[in-house]
């Protein structure tokens, strides 16, 4: 996120485990440019993984992986890697057309 324009380093911050609220801070001006709220989660294993690595391995010809969740009554998720969100997202913010690359 550093790298949209006018966004500098104290911008985007990392929020200490166990403080309330978003774990990735933003200014006002990164709210702005970046207009998601960004919850982090580590853990050893995500089932979702095993559906990411299916669509990995039927990929199309110059695209990249998407799985669409969906649990019982609730709003579908789309999954995808950070980087390549980041990618089309800078792509959104500079009008520029999203090529996937291999």
């Amino acid at each position: 996120m550093k790298e949209l324009p006018g966004v500098e380093e104290g911008d985007v911050t990392s929020t200490p485990m166990g403080v309330n609220g978003p774990d990735v801070g933003l200014s006002p001006l990164a709210r702005r440019l970046f207009p998601w709220t960004v919850e982090c989660k580590a853990r050893a294993k995500f089932g979702i993984y095993s559906a990411l690595e299916q669509a990995e391995n039927s990929l199309y010809e110059r695209t990249k992986p998407l799985v669409i969740l969906r649990g019982d009554r609730k709003r579908p998720l789309a999954l995808l890697y950070a980087d390549d969100f980041l990618e089309v997202f800078k792509c959104v913010k500079t009008k520029k057309t999203y090529t996937a690359k291999k």
